[in-house]
């Protein structure tokens, strides 16, 4: 066994798991983002493709400790590998197999349909402002995630299957923070059913786009903030929407937004990582 795999081999529970495997490359470039917007944040971190014969060792190691959900994803964007969907189809098989994505490229019918199998879908949406999104996560257009939620949607229609459950991260930022209620009336429309309130990390880029921390924010903008999160969180409850806050940190400089994280899940236990990471050290673009 290489150091590598056995490196993933100590960190499996037979829990929650998320795998961060198959690529770096991504097609945006968040500028919060220390892997791919600011590599002088993390100038070491390898980016490069996982090796096959590592992805196929850890499916074993899921086939023989049966962890109770996996989560795929990557640093990068799995759906840009042309073959992602060959890559990700024999995790199908495990029970409650979940994916990120960032959903920007416009997906094919048929890889919507492959991602309608799945039992979660994660992605992120800052704000329902499609010109900010774009340049806080260049170049993402917000149509074309809608446009794909709807397609996967519909593609479980077809097939007979449940919809997956689509989450939804919003990095809260001094620029995103001025509307939430917005994205969470977004969501209820195209059938998110839960949105998680993250802390930004501040990288370099970020901070000279002006995206910061609201921490960076004075007391009377941080108390309207608060107030338009408070607005945003009782439009979710009525919508039938779960909201969760990253960090008490961050709860409670949304003040009334912190009774929202007792509803979030228990954090996963165990955070597989890849050959081309993060075996020491903490993960990035967390607090």
């Amino acid at each position: 066994m290489s150091k590598d795999t056995a490196a993933v081999a100590g960190l499996l529970t037979p829990y929650c798991t998320t795998l961060e495997l198959f690529t770096a490359n991504c097609n945006l470039r968040c500028v919060y983002c220390p892997i791919q917007s600011d590599k002088a944040d993390f100038p070491d971190y390898p980016r490069q493709r996982m090796a096959p014969e590592v992805i196929d060792h850890v499916r074993l190691l899921f086939a023989r400790d049966r962890p109770q959900s996996i989560n795929l994803c990557g640093n990068g964007e799995t759906t840009m590998l042309e073959d992602w969907t060959t890559i990700c189809e024999p995790f199908l098989s495990f029970d409650n197999v979940g994916i990120i994505s960032n959903l920007a490229k416009v997906l094919s019918w048929e890889e919507a349909t492959f991602l309608a199998r799945f039992g979660t879908i994660s992605t992120s949406i800052d704000t329902a402002d499609a010109e900010l999104l774009r340049e806080i996560r260049k170049p993402v257009e917000l149509r074309n995630i809608v446009y794909n939620i709807n397609l996967v949607r519909t593609a479980a229609v077809v097939q007979g299957y449940p919809p997956p459950l689509i989450e939804v991260n919003c990095t809260v930022t001094t620029k995103s923070c001025q509307d939430p209620t917005r994205l969470v009336a977004l969501a209820s429309t195209i059938g998110i059913r839960r949105i998680t309130f993250s802390s930004v990390f501040e990288t370099a880029t970020a901070i000279a786009h002006g995206v910061r921390s609201i921490e960076t924010l004075d007391s009377i903008a941080l108390s309207e903030a608060a107030t338009e999160f408070q607005r945003a969180g009782a439009l979710a409850a009525k919508s039938g929407i779960t909201v969760a806050v990253s960090s008490p940190r961050l709860a409670a400089l949304l003040g009334g937004a912190s009774a929202a994280k007792e509803d979030a899940p228990p954090a996963h236990p165990s955070t597989v990582l890849t050959e081309i990471g993060r075996a020491h050290g903490r993960t990035p673009g967390t607090l």
